[in-house]
C-alpha cells in the first residue's frame, strides 16, 4: 500500500516538472528555486560575533565579476559597517552587497550592514561583523558573542560602507 502511494505522488511530481515534449517545465522549477531563495536570504537567527585585521583580507563578494563589471579586489577596514555571513559562496553570492539590519536580542540595538563576506566558521543564521558594527549593537568586543536576529533591507545611500558597487 505504502509503496503504490510513493509510485503514484512520484509520478504526480514527475509529470508537473516535465512537459509533454520531455523537457523541464521552467516555470514551476524557477518558482521553487525562487521560494528557496527567499527562504535561505531574508532573515536570519544566531550568534553575532566580530573579525578584524587580516581575516578581513580579500573580501569574498570582491574580485568578482558582479552585474557584468569586475570588482577589484577589497580589504574592508574595522571602522566600516560590514558584514560577513556562512554559505555565501553555496548560494552564488547572492547576498553580496545586500544589506541586513541586526538587532541584538539581549539589548534591543539594531544596526544596518553591508554584506561583503563569507565567514566559513559561522552557523547557519550567524554575522561575523567588522569591530564597528559589533560595538554599535551596544557591547564590548571582550564580549565576544551575542544573541541577533536579522532580515534583509533596502541598503541606505549613506551607509558607513565602500561605495563599490553603488548602492
Amino acid at each position: 500500500m505504502k509503496l503504490t502511494f510513493v509510485a503514484v505522488a512520484v509520478i504526480l511530481l514527475s509529470a508537473l516538472l516535465v512537459s509533454a515534449d520531455g523537457s523541464y517545465n521552467s516555470t514551476i522549477l524557477r518558482k521553487r528555486s525562487s521560494i528557496l531563495r527567499k527562504r535561505i536570504t531574508s532573515s536570519g537567527k544566531g550568534k553575532g560575533t566580530w573579525y578584524a585585521g587580516s581575516d578581513m583580507a580579500d573580501a569574498a563578494c570582491y574580485g568578482r565579476n558582479y552585474k557584468g563589471k569586475r570588482l577589484g579586489d577589497y580589504t574592508p577596514k574595522d571602522s566600516e559597517m560590514i558584514g560577513a555571513v556562512p554559505g555565501l559562496s553555496d548560494n552564488n553570492y547572492n547576498l553580496c552587497f545586500q544589506c541586513i539590519q541586526i538587532t541584538n536580542t539581549k539589548n534591543s540595538k539594531t544596526i544596518i550592514v553591508r554584506i561583503v563576506d563569507e565567514c566559513v566558521g559561522c552557523g547557519k543564521g550567524s554575522v561575523d561583523l567588522s569591530k564597528s558594527a559589533f560595538t554599535s549593537l551596544g557591547v564590548s568586543l571582550n564580549v565576544g558573542v551575542i544573541s541577533i536576529v536579522w532580515k534583509t533591507v533596502t541598503c541606505p545611500k549613506n551607509g558607513k560602507w565602500n561605495q563599490n558597487p553603488p548602492v
